[in-house]
């Protein structure tokens, strides 16, 4: 469910006339020998306000139609088995199993430990099975998450209470980002570009975001990748970024909660076709 907000800035001559304010809504309000100075300083003010909000605004016209898929008949019904709340787990395995049901039927079932994606059952019984020996000893959060295939989702949570005999020695994990080196200069045909980070003890390694900052601007997520099951991770990109100079690099978390930051990789990026583009309209000026 997303949430906008929508907004229609026009000066009060855009609905009413002044020689009828009491008639309907002015047809042509353009045709008022003041309407154009008006609006034009109500759609100033608009801008200087959108400027300074972190709100996004749009001045669309609002959508008429009904979404009849996303609807809470269609919720999928979801009850967790077992394990039951703050029971506790003496062996290294984790094993869940859960009761859902769907009008639309399960696409998936998701399981997070401690708000982190560790599996995903596409087939009944949706049921886990796994190893969870890099876990430390103690209570951790399981959430279930049932969802159908146009994502109308449930989800439940209860924790469970570690205890192995013989704990396992939770091994340091490292992120390196091995491609592409540092100081390439790329340019279209360079593309779609691979960047690979090499990580060591994966099984430590819960989730990897990857980011890329153009120049001194604001970094952008460009990819989130959970859960990690090999110590070579490889993402294509695709698209051209406008010309620049970028950083790009990755962020680990480890099922600790630790932060681990890849070192950084600056690439000079010229994107021949946004040149290309802005010639041809210097040209038609």
């Amino acid at each position: 469910i997303e949430e906008r907000i929508y907004s229609e800035p026009h000066n009060i001559l855009y609905y009413v006339s002044k020689d009828n304010p009491l008639g309907d809504i002015p047809e042509n309000p353009e045709q008022d020998p003041q309407f154009t100075l008006w609006e034009d300083a109500v759609l100033k003010w608009d801008e200087e306000q959108k400027a300074s909000s972190t709100l996004i605004v749009s001045n669309e016209i609002p959508p008429t139609e009904y979404d009849n898929i996303h609807i809470p008949e269609n919720i999928p019904n979801l009850k967790i088995l077992s394990p039951t709340n703050n029971q506790p787990i003496v062996e290294p395995i984790l094993f869940s199993r859960v009761e859902v049901g769907a009008t639309r039927g399960i696409a998936k079932v998701e399981y997070y430990i401690n708000n982190n994606l560790f599996f995903t059952s596409s087939s009944y019984p949706y049921s886990l099975a796994k190893q969870i020996n890099f876990l430390k000893n103690g209570f951790h959060k399981l959430t279930i998450r049932a969802c159908d295939d146009v994502n109308n989702c449930q989800s439940q949570e209860i924790e469970f209470n570690l205890i192995l005999e013989h704990e396992s020695t939770v091994t340091e994990t490292t992120i390196s980002l091995e491609s592409p080196s540092s100081g390439l200069a790329l340019n279209n045909i360079d593309f779609p570009l691979e960047l690979r980070f090499k990580i060591d003890n994966p099984e430590q390694a819960a989730k990897l975001k990857i980011y890329q900052q153009k120049d001194n601007e604001e970094k952008i997520l460009l990819r989130t990748l959970e859960p990690i099951d090999f110590d070579l991770v490889v993402i294509s990109l695709d698209e051209v970024p406008l010309s620049g100079t970028y950083k790009l690099s990755g962020e680990l978390t480890s099922w600790q909660g630790d932060i681990l930051n890849s070192n950084e990789s600056i690439v000079i990026i010229n994107n021949n076709k946004t040149v290309a583009v802005e010639n041809e309209e210097e040209e038609e000026e």
